[in-house]
């Protein structure tokens, strides 16, 4: 009886390592599925989250959210972009919680790592700290693209998801807009590159 706790324990590592090692395909983020519609995401987002949806700042493109929860952190934003209509990344921005972000960045990374093992970088050096996962997606779809980046000087540790594969889909299916339109061209003033 004395040596069923220290199997099951060892089996339950074998198992976290192994299920880290082929993390499951990610179908989208937090329950938006990678290719929803604008209207979609605007549902459930925000049951999901706890954000809301900031109007002013969204466009067609992005829909911003403001406030909610990501990792069982408090979230400044969340940003959700779309090609043609279809969803296909998202960023998520914790709040600033820790002098330059030292234990929001620690915190996300061992959840990360947990779930889809090791980053492949992980250079602590510089100020701006990025790390990259590419997950599988599924049989012969192209993979998933996970990063997480912290700026001490910047707005929070941030955690992005991508799904190329719908970026070039929904981007194979043309602009919304015709072509054949032109824009009316903007006037700006003599100074305005001195701001460039």
């Amino acid at each position: 009886m004395k040596t069923v706790l220290p199997v099951c324990l060892l089996l339950a590592a074998v198992v976290g390592a192994v299920r880290a090692q082929n993390p499951a395909p990610i179908p989208g983020f937090l329950d938006v599925p990678w290719g929803a519609s604008v209207e979609e995401a605007k549902k459930i987002f925000p049951k999901r989250s706890g954000a809301r949806l900031d109007r002013a700042r969204s466009t067609d493109d992005e829909l911003r959210f403001i406030g909610g929860k990501f990792a069982g952190m408090r979230a400044h934003s969340f940003y959700l972009q779309f090609v043609n209509g279809r969803f296909w990344k998202a960023d998520a921005r914790v709040e600033n919680q820790s002098a330059g972000h030292e234990a929001e960045f620690a915190a996300l990374k061992k959840l990360m790592v947990e779930k889809y093992g090791p980053a492949e970088n992980d250079n602590p050096a510089g100020s701006v700290r990025v790390l990259d996962w590419n997950v599988e997606a599924g049989p012969g779809l192209e993979k998933n693209h996970l990063s997480l980046s912290a700026d001490p000087k910047g707005d929070g540790a941030v955690v992005m998801y991508a799904c190329d594969r719908m970026r070039k889909e929904a981007g194979q299916a043309g602009p919304k807009t015709d072509p054949g339109k032109t824009s009316k061209p903007i006037k700006v003033g003599a100074s305005a590159k001195d701001d460039l």
